[in-house]
């Protein structure tokens, strides 16, 4: 039985999967704008730039292992995204095929095909990488290899920072630098940190 539920488990990562490429190629463009193209220019000349691979905006671990993608196109990075997010979908129905829920299959197609995912799967953004990363953690944790999940969350500030700060005293009390002796210089020394509009994406992207 314990075998039949994870063949399931792969026939829907792989139909959900192969629904995402029909998808992709029946695409006309790529969700995120000009983001997707910064992030994906950004990689493709990490190498020639190597200050690049430190860029925190790109997020350093997006930029290692998307670099060498990269390099065969938007597309291929793409296809890199599309895989990211049906390879999560997998781990997080076997973490729940683990830790005893029947039909942990079901989930793959309502996480992969939920809109929010969708929008960003089919694109050159960071969001797919981190959807990667928080179920292979879960993963990890469910199946017991706590150092591993622990080790792997720790790159997590690398891949997407979103979330990361609550409040306004978080921003302010970030170092930028080190000064004379070795003081910390913070954002709140040089700058003024309050709440402010959000920027139209509509203005901004075309």
């Amino acid at each position: 039985m314990q075998s039949q539920s994870v063949r399931f488990n792969l026939l829907a990562f792989l139909a959900s999967l192969s629904l995402l490429l029909v998808l992709f190629y029946q695409s006309d463009g790529l969700e995120g704008g000009m983001d997707s193209w910064m992030h994906f220019l950004n990689s493709k000349y990490a190498f020639k730039h190597p200050e690049l691979f430190l860029d925190q905006w790109n997020k350093p671990v997006f930029t290692v292992i998307t670099a060498p993608i990269c390099q065969l196109g938007i597309e291929a990075l793409e296809l890199f995204n599309i895989l990211c997010v049906a390879l999560a979908a997998l781990l997080v129905s076997l973490a729940l095929r683990h830790a005893g829920y029947r039909n942990s299959w079901l989930l793959i197609p309502f996480m992969i095909f939920t809109p929010v995912a969708l929008l960003n799967t089919i694109s050159g953004l960071t969001e797919p990488l981190a959807i990667l990363m928080v179920s292979a953690f879960i993963y990890l944790w469910t199946i017991s290899k706590r150092i591993a999940a622990v080790f792997l969350a720790g790159f997590l500030p690398f891949i997407r920072t979103e979330g990361l700060l609550g409040n306004i005293e978080d921003i302010q009390n970030i170092a930028i630098k080190k000064v004379a002796g070795g003081t910390p210089l913070f954002i709140r020394d040089v700058a003024e940190v309050k709440i402010g509009h959000a920027t139209r994406y509509g203005a901004m992207a075309f």
